[in-house]
């Protein structure tokens, strides 16, 4: 089992292995540097530099669209998760459940997607912030961490996301996506149509096993997984787009589409709920 697949796996089943979560103070979200393109009314963009040390966040963020590129300066692979406390819940609130487990805490929030990100990469996304208070969490920890922020009402410029290569609907029990996919770095464009909570993960069958596999794996909760983790995008609440850049090379891959329900203890830990057969062509 390789890290990702372990800390992926890990995050998916998340109830079964915290005892505690940590909360750190927030840091400072970089903005890029120009471009020598850029005009001084132009929307900024961000960066977001992920350690193992420690969880970062901005202590402010303007509301609108933002540009948001998680730069992973660490040496394990961490997740970046966006999400809004619901107007109804209070920070204490929100620490409470994720410190029990993190699963009880996905009732209270929006979550606006994100990218798993491996050591020495980057993921550039955009992503739709409303005034409010948010926290960032990183599920791929022992254990899972967070840093809070807030959003602010503003007047600056939303960012244009680019033209979307690849179109992303999450439906529930289907996942509306291109079978076939250019190579190379290119904008996805993630939204969850549906009424329950969705992800995305893309992953490569190992030598010999075929879509059964995946499915025996995922109902026994346990083993090896029968594949290769290529690509991650973090749960997404009904009704939320978010846009991430994604860079796949030549073959054949599956979309796997994790769905979580509430329940009177919290969420559900997900479990799989679709698969789409992917082709990425030379």
């Amino acid at each position: 089992m390789n890290q990702l697949a372990k800390i992926v796996r890990q995050a998916l089943l998340a109830a079964a292995l915290l005892t505690q979560a940590a909360c750190v103070s927030p840091a400072a979200l970089t903005p890029a540097t120009p471009t020598s393109t850029s005009r001084a009314d132009a929307a900024p963009e961000y960066v977001l530099d992920l350690t193992d040390a420690v969880q970062t966040a901005p202590p402010t963020l303007p509301a609108g669209v933002r540009s948001i590129t998680a730069k992973n300066i660490g040496q394990e692979v961490h997740a970046v998760i966006f999400k809004r406390l619901n107007e109804d819940v209070t920070m204490e609130q929100f620490t409470a459940a994720f410190t029990e487990n993190p699963f009880f805490s996905l009732r209270l929030t929006t979550q606006l997607g994100g990218p798993d990100t491996a050591p020495g990469t980057s993921t550039a996304g955009y992503y739709q912030f409303q005034p409010g208070a948010y926290v960032l969490t990183d599920n791929a920890t022992q254990p899972p961490r967070f840093a809070a922020f807030t959003v602010e009402a503003s007047t600056v410029a939303d960012a244009q996301p680019p033209a979307a290569a690849v179109t992303v609907e999450m439906q529930d029990g289907e996942l509306v996506m291109p079978a076939e996919i250019k190579p190379g770095a290119q904008w996805w464009q993630f939204t969850n149509a549906s009424q329950k909570m969705h992800m995305l993960g893309i992953v490569k069958l190992a030598a010999g096993k075929t879509v059964d596999d995946i499915v025996a794996w995922d109902k026994s909760g346990n083993g090896t997984e029968p594949f290769e983790w290529i690509a991650f995008w973090n749960l997404m609440s009904p009704g939320v787009t978010s846009w991430g850049e994604l860079d796949l090379p030549p073959g054949a891959y599956w979309g796997l589409d994790f769905a979580t329900e509430p329940t009177e203890a919290g969420m559900t830990p997900p479990a799989l709920g679709t698969l789409k057969a992917i082709t990425v062509t030379e």
